[in-house]
């Protein structure tokens, strides 16, 4: 049997495992951009690591709205869009946004950025689509028409990575419990 957090507290602490995980991932995608290998396993290996942050992200927004019973179904999808069209039912402030951290004497106050730099949910659904379209290439066909990776397949894949850098440095996320927030900074 599975433990879903029982609490906003368990929550938040799971909500950063993830947050951990994507970091990961990042510097894994950072390692890979400057390896040796073909360009074409670089590209696909990088490509991966982009989606999995993408669902990872789509979880996170799962962990901190907390209803693991009310949409059971959620509890095993990894498709960024149908998870956010079902929880923008719940919440319609589910998706994460950047903030910018202001302090004055020994309160921090968090104010919701500006940041044009950092991805939007509609971005991160399209990256997510658009991976699944550039792993998917064991046909002949496909195959022969990708046979050299362009350089510009790798400036998107820095463009799409710096974007998900820039919403995770520093977001906020709202919560279902009232005006609840997660801050990860």
């Amino acid at each position: 049997m599975i433990n879903y957090p029982s609490d906003i507290y368990e929550r938040t602490k799971l909500y950063l495992r993830v947050m951990e995980e994507i970091k990961y991932r990042i510097k894994y995608l950072n390692e890979n951009l400057d390896s040796l290998s073909g360009a074409g396993v670089k590209y696909e290996v990088c490509t991966l690591q982009l989606r999995h942050i993408c669902e990872l992200i789509a979880m996170s927004c799962i962990v901190s709205q907390g209803d693991f019973t009310t949409y059971k179904s959620l509890n095993k999808e990894y498709s960024p869009s149908k998870i956010f069209y079902t929880l923008e039912k719940l919440n319609r402030d589910f998706f994460p946004v950047d903030v910018v951290i202001k302090r004055e004497s020994d309160q921090i106050f968090y104010a919701r950025g500006n940041n044009k730099k950092s991805i939007s949910r509609i971005e991160l659904q399209s990256l997510w689509s658009r991976s699944g379209d550039a792993l998917h290439r064991a046909s002949l066909n496909k195959f022969l028409r990708n046979v050299t990776i362009p350089k510009t397949h790798f400036d998107k894949i820095v463009k799409d990575r710096d974007s998900i850098v820039e919403l995770m440095k520093s977001h906020s996320i709202k919560t279902i419990d009232s005006n609840l927030w997660i801050h990860a900074v």
